[in-house]
C-alpha cells in the first residue's frame, strides 16, 4: 500500500514538474529577450518598428506566460500541502525527504525537518498590470 501510494504522489509530482519546466523554458527567455529589444526601442524611439498592437499583443503573451507559472507553482503547492497533511497521519511514509520528490523548480529538496525547497518568487510585471 505504501510503496502505491508513494509511486502515485511521485508521478503527480513529476507530471508538475516537467509541465512547469517546459512552460518556464519555452516562454522566459523568448519574452526576456523580446520584452528587453522593446524597452530599448522605446528607449530610442527611432529604432521602433512595432505597431502598439504589437507591443500590446506582446504583453498580453508575457501576462498570459506569467499566469501560467504561477499557476503550476499553485498547483505544486497544494498537493505540497496535501503531501504534509497525510505525512502528519501517517508519519513513517516520510522516510528521508529523497522520498517526495523534487521542489517546484525542480531542485533537490534541503534534508531538513520540513524537507524544504526554495521560495517562489513570482515573476515580475515590468511596466505592465499583471493579474493575481
Amino acid at each position: 500500500m505504501k510503496k502505491r501510494v508513494e509511486d502515485e504522489w511521485a508521478k503527480v509530482l513529476a507530471s508538475i514538474k516537467a509541465q512547469l519546466q517546459a512552460t518556464v523554458l519555452t516562454t522566459s527567455g523568448l519574452l526576456e529577450d523580446q520584452w528587453t529589444q522593446m524597452i530599448e526601442c522605446a528607449e530610442n524611439a527611432d529604432c521602433c518598428d512595432s505597431t502598439e498592437v504589437t507591443y500590446n499583443n506582446l504583453l498580453k503573451t508575457y501576462n498570459s506566460a506569467r499566469t501560467k507559472i504561477v499557476s503550476r507553482y499553485t498547483d505544486w503547492a497544494e498537493i505540497e500541502d496535501q503531501i504534509w497533511k497525510y505525512a502528519e497521519e501517517c508519519p513513517e511514509l516520510v522516510e528521508s525527504c529523497d522520498i517526495l520528490g523534487a521542489c517546484w523548480d525542480g531542485s533537490d529538496r534541503k534534508n531538513d525537518e520540513k524537507c524544504s525547497c526554495p521560495d517562489f518568487v513570482y515573476p515580475a510585471c515590468p511596466l505592465t498590470q499583471c493579474d493575481g
